[in-house]
């Protein structure tokens, strides 16, 4: 496993709450794992768009996309 290090970030009170909230009813043991699994899903969807931009620039320029 990476090594794990504490940041602090800022949030409105009802992010904290819709955190607390799911950690409450079970759908989460921590809230550091939803924060976890926000930014696994924000680095699955950049590199998406990532690759999305590289495919239109690539056929822009009349390269082949495979």
């Amino acid at each position: 496993m990476a090594e794990v290090r504490k940041i602090s970030i800022a949030l409105t009170g009802e992010q904290i709450g819709a955190l607390k909230s799911a950690v409450e009813t079970g759908e989460y043991a921590t809230t550091s794992e939803i924060v976890r699994e926000a930014i696994r899903d924000w680095q699955h969807k950049r590199a998406l768009r990532q690759e999305e931009l590289s495919r239109v620039t690539g056929s822009a320029r009349g390269e082949s996309a495979g």
